[in-house]
């Protein structure tokens, strides 16, 4: 089953991990640095996989989509070789299972991310960029269907509107209504002919205010966990 980003359990997870992320050490119970293993035959030596935050918002800083993202590749004494295969990183979390490192070992992977860093980052937003190219797609049916559903509800109240009056057209024996009672018929005609008048008007700026949120598309990325993934035989090294 799918929900929807404005979904209550969504947003409710969203906002413990954003606490999560932005807490101070001394109270965090969300760990962002893990170390998981794979079989020899499954990498091509010590991995990494970098878990973001991606944010994509339009115009006005609207945000119109939200997700995690995995990202990654080899690191190497000498560089970072990213894996631009996104099935592959998908398999690697999926089969990983949970290790303990020795404390050099893991001061020891850890000076090699440290020296990779900027490659490694590199290889995150690269991942945010193809996304929302993907995504492109999606978001252009998303601004489509909004601008569809406005039209589709001013449209009817257009029509519920005219036929009202329509009704108010037919003969009615006024003279039996007080001068009160009339005064207020006419004003009730006259309201709901200024809101028909006011109704093109007002699709006109619900469709332009749909366009202008889905202008100027930007990608946001926020790293919150990283992921070692040592083959198996370099478990206990050191």
């Amino acid at each position: 089953m799918l929900i929807h980003l404005n979904h209550r359990l969504v947003q409710m997870c969203l906002r413990l991990m954003r606490a999560e992320v932005w807490a101070q050490d001394d109270v965090k119970r969300l760990h962002r640095i893990d170390v998981r293993t794979l079989p020899d035959d499954e990498l091509d030596g010590l991995a990494v996989v970098v878990i973001s935050r991606l944010l994509i918002t339009g115009g006005n800083h609207h945000r119109l989509h939200e997700e995690l993202t995995a990202s990654g590749g080899y690191l190497k004494e000498r560089g970072f070789k990213r894996e631009p295969r996104v099935g592959v990183i998908n398999d690697w979390l999926n089969s990983a299972v949970e290790t303990d490192l020795g404390e050099e070992r893991f001061q020891e992977i850890g000076r090699i991310f440290e020296d990779n860093e900027e490659s490694v980052c590199r290889a995150v937003d690269s991942r945010s960029k193809e996304r929302l190219r993907n995504l492109l797609n999606t978001l252009e049916s998303r601004k489509e269907r909004e601008i569809s559903d406005i039209t589709t509800v001013l449209d009817d109240l257009a029509r519920a509107i005219e036929s009202e009056l329509d009704k108010e057209q037919e003969p009615r024996q006024l003279e039996m209504f007080s001068q009160d009672e009339r005064l207020q018929v006419a004003r009730d005609d006259e309201a709901l002919k200024m809101r028909l008048a006011r109704i093109p008007g007002e699709k006109e700026r619900e469709i332009q205010a749909i366009e202008h949120r889905y202008l100027d598309f930007t990608d946001r990325t926020f790293p919150v966990a990283v992921i070692f993934l040592p083959p198996e035989s370099t478990v206990g090294e050191g």
